[in-house]
Parts: structure tokens; C-alpha cells; sequence
């Protein structure tokens, strides 16, 4: 994939264009993007994006094959890049009553606003975190097929191993913050820059190499806070990109 001079929203008719009102039908959606990530890992089926990933699986389920990995002698306690997160609330019992199993129900990798720490849970137990201190929020949080965790920090994106070394990193630039990511092939991934402009990016994180630098619209200059012009978004099967433009209202889809 290419840059291109310019993209085009993809049309759905003749003479329209895909725009979903936020408020409408995303404003629930939005609002768990906002809030917290989780990935489910399922023994029958990996996500197409996490797929793409995928050079030469061993088997049909990557992800359950990597969790040793989490678990195993040389994965630390607290790496010299972590800096333990800070909790500010009090300890709630579940309620009686939930269905299925609780937190046995899936194996899962989550994470959540206001406590920096990526969480990855199995067979109802915590075997792995990740702490990256006080400070701004995560929101978007994938794992790869070779165990590597790929996440946003607002300050920045980065990938870290499963015994937390990190092998790539790019800082947002002053003025801007880096809410959403995805990984979208082997060694390239896309994640938006909210800004002034706001800039949707793809990177070869092996050879730090820019891909697509695309300026996207935005309100207006005067409108100083970016915080709120994008979250989650996503690279579809198709090839195009699926915005939602939180302070706009409006999500749409690009080729």
C-alpha cells in the first residue's frame, strides 16, 4: 500500500457517501473505545488483523500458543522500563448472579482509562502485567502473533516483547496525542496522530520507514483541544480505512 495524493471517501451510492452520524448509532461504541480495550483469544478463531501478523503460524491459534511465553523464567516481575501504576479506587466484589465463569469465562488482554497497566489474563488467573506509571490513559492494546504487545499511551505507541523489552516506539509529537493503532501486516502498522492537523500514519516498524502520512480534516484551528478528534481507528479486510471522528460526530470510511 501506498500514500496517495489525496484519499476519497468510498461511496455506498450513487451521489453518497458512508457518513454514520456518531450520536445516532456509534455513541455506545464510542464510549466503550473511550473506556477499555480487551482482547478475547478464542482456541477456534484469531482475528483477520491479528492474523495478518502471521508469517508462518504453527498452528490455527497463535495467540493460545504464545502464552507460555508470558509466564516463562526470564519474563521479570517489573522491567527497568516500568514504573508501577497507581490504583485509585477500592476493591468491588462481582456481583452475584453474572453468567458464565467470570474472568475464567476467556483468556484475555486488557487494558482500561485511569490504571496504566496492561493486564493479561488465563484460566481465570492474572500471569502477566505490564506498568507504564501515572500519567495519561491507554486505548488501544493488541497482541501479536509472536506474543509482542502493540499499544497507545496517549504520549506514544510502542511494541514490547513478552518478557517486556521494547522494540519499537514513536512519540507524538508536542501539541499532538496517539489514541488509536492496529497492527496491519507483519511489520507495519497504522495509528492516528491527533493533532493540528490530525494525521492518519502507517509505519514499517522494522525499517522506520513512513508509508502513508495522510493530513485528515478537522473542525477548525480555533478548536485547540485535540483530545477528542479520534479513537479506534480501523484497517478493514477491504483495504480501507474506517475513521470515527469523535468531535465531529461522524465516522467515515476511506479508500
Amino acid at each position: 500500500m501506498s500514500a496517495r495524493a489525496a484519499m476519497s471517501m468510498v461511496e455506498t451510492k450513487p451521489g453518497g457517501y458512508f457518513i454514520v452520524p456518531y450520536k445516532t448509532l456509534f455513541k455506545f461504541v464510542a464510549y466503550l473505545a473511550i473506556s477499555v480495550s480487551c482482547v478475547f483469544f478464542s482456541p477456534d478463531e484469531v482475528s483477520g488483523q491479528q492474523a495478518a501478523r502471521i508469517a508462518e503460524p504453527a498452528s490455527g491459534t497463535p495467540l493460545m500458543d504464545v502464552l507460555p511465553l508470558f509466564t516463562a523464567t526470564n519474563v521479570p516481575q517489573m522491567a527497568p522500563a516500568e514504573a508501577e501504576a497507581p490504583r485509585h479506587w477500592k476493591e468491588i466484589p462481582a456481583p452475584d448472579g453474572l453468567p458464565g465463569k467470570g474472568i475464567a469465562q476467556h483468556p484475555m488482554l486488557y487494558i482500561g482509562e485511569g490504571y496504566n497497566k496492561i493486564i493479561l489474563v488465563d484460566k481465570g488467573k492474572v500471569i502477566w502485567t505490564y506498568s507504564t506509571g501515572s500519567g495519561n490513559e491507554y486505548d488501544d492494546v493488541w497482541m501479536l502473533s509472536d506474543g509482542n504487545i502493540l499499544f497507545t499511551r496517549m504520549q506514544y505507541i510502542a511494541e514490547i516483547t513478552p518478557d517486556k523489552k521494547v522494540v519499537w516506539r514513536y512519540d507524538a509529537p508536542k501539541g499532538t496525542e496517539i489514541h488509536a493503532c492496529q497492527p496491519i501486516d507483519k511489520d507495519r502498522v497504522l495509528f492516528m496522530i491527533n493533532g493540528i492537523p490530525p494525521k492518519l500514519m502507517v509505519i514499517n516498524t522494522r525499517s522506520s520507514r513512513i508509508e502513508v502520512e495522510q493530513v485528515m480534516p478537522f473542525p477548525s484551528p480555533s478548536m485547540r483541544r485535540v483530545h477528542g478528534q479520534f479513537r479506534r481507528v480501523r484497517y478493514t479486510a477491504q483495504g480501507t480505512y474506517l475513521v470515527p471522528f469523535l468531535s465531529m460526530d461522524k465516522v467515515v470510511e476511506y479508500d
